[in-house]
Formats: structure tokens, sequence, C-alpha cells
């Protein structure tokens, strides 16, 4: 598990389940997918047919233009929407209730959902880029180019992660390759900037209280502070120097019986 002195299980207990305090971790999601089917169905949007078009990239350096990765992304989730309104519809069309229609295809819907946000964070991440580099700032000139390698990168975590629904209509076939040497080329060409893309975000050590996140970057002395402190009441303790009551409480259920 995680050490407490590396920040993560306070973050995580902290703001993860807050984005879904109110219900299990894909109710957003089948909310997006059930708005598509909506959309699907109020504009008229056709079922069948357009599964089929041919990705624009054919090489690493193609992966590494955000335009084409927003295309792939845009295309799984217009994909997985058709399929969700034409099971929706061959549901229907054999008697099954509006409630039991939706109930039955929960794994689709989800899984539409979660294509249709994605390909959202990164349009949003390329208009924020376009929008904040629109007047020319000298200033600004040398962030542009990592900045938009970053918006890749992003991207294409979402493209490996759905190479199979993107190669199950032949979308990407014979793609996979280039798309992870993209990855291999984008990590190399980022590193030397990491540090300080990381820096931006400004968190001070006190609000990340965390050893392996803290601005000087003496990571292993500050855990082996921590681990010393964490120890003091071990030390102060009962025979042995183990907590109070282990021996009597503890120990026993550890002895086999057998």
């Amino acid at each position: 598990g995680y050490s407490l002195s590396s920040g993560i299980p306070e973050r995580w207990a902290t703001f993860v389940h807050t984005c879904t305090a109110e219900g299990d971790n894909v109710v957003m999601s089948l909310q997006v997918g059930k708005g598509m089917l909506k959309m699907m169905r109020d504009s008229g949007e056709s079922t069948a047919g357009g599964d089929v078009d041919q990705c624009p990239g054919t090489c690493a350096a193609d992966f590494k233009d955000h335009q084409v990765l927003l295309q792939c992304l845009q295309h799984r989730a217009m994909r997985l929407a058709r399929q969700l309104a034409r099971s929706q519809n061959a549901r229907l069309d054999a008697g099954m209730s509006p409630h039991d229609t939706w109930n039955a295809d929960l794994i689709l819907a989800n899984r539409t959902g979660t294509a249709q946000a994605e390909a959202m964070m990164v349009e949003l991440f390329a208009a924020g880029l376009k929008d904040e580099f629109s007047t020319e700032d000298p200033a600004k000139e040398p962030l542009r180019g990592v900045l938009y390698k970053l918006l890749a990168l992003f991207a294409l975590e979402f493209v490996e992660g759905a190479l199979g629904e993107l190669l199950e209509d032949g979308y990407m076939v014979g793609c996979a390759e280039s798309v992870r040497s993209a990855i291999e080329d984008l990590l190399t060409e980022i590193r030397p900037d990491a540090v300080a893309l990381v820096d931006a975000f400004n968190h001070t050590d006190y609000a990340l209280n965390s050893a392996i996140g803290r601005y000087d970057g003496q990571v292993y002395p500050a855990l082996w502070e921590h681990a010393q402190r964490s120890t003091d009441h071990l030390i102060r303790s009962g025979p042995g120097g183990v907590i109070d009551g282990f021996l009597e409480s503890i120990a026993p259920s550890t002895r086999s019986r057998l």
C-alpha cells in the first residue's frame, strides 16, 4: 500500500469520492450516454452506416497531432452512440419496456458516455490552448510547443486505452504500433520540462503534505524522517516495543491451532 508520507492516501480520501458522493462511479457517464442517445433521436441522426471511416493517421508523427487524435475519439464516441441507438431500437421493437430496454444496455451506455467525455476533454483542452495563444505574445512562445505536446500526450492516453473499440470497426487497423511509438516519443520530448510543468500548479509543500511531492526534491531524507517519527508511539509502548494490547489480543489469533 501507499505510505501516508506520500500524501496520496489523503488526496484520494479527500477528493476522489467527492466526484460521485451521491452515487456509484458510473452515474455521470450513464447520464452522458443517455444524453447522446436523446440528441441522436432529436436530430434524426441515422443509426446505420458511418462507422467505417478510415483514420487519417498512418505513422507515429501523425499521432502527435492532436487534431488527428480528436478525430479518433470523436469517431469512437459517435460509433458507440449509433450502436447504443440501434440496440435500444431493436429491444423496443421486440416488445421490451423502455425501462427494461435501458437497463439492458447500461454497459454500452456507460462506454458511450465515457467516450464522449474523453473526446470533450481533449476538445476543450485544445480550445483553451488556441484561445491562450490567439494573440502574439513573445513571453508565451516558449510554452506553446511543450503545451501542445502535453495535449497530444493527454489525447494519446485516451486513444491507446480505446484501441480495442477503434480497431473493432476497422477504423485504426494497423495503427496500434504507431500510437504507442508516438507516446514513447512524446514522453522523451516532454521529460526535460516535466518538473517545470508540475511546479506550474504552484501547490505548496504544506498543502501537498507529501514527501514524494516536496518542492526541494529531497524525497528519501523526508521519507526517512517520517518513518522515524511514525515509530515514536511504538518506542513508548509496552513490552518489546509493541502496541499495548497486541500480545494479549492480537498475537494469540496469529498462532495456528491445527
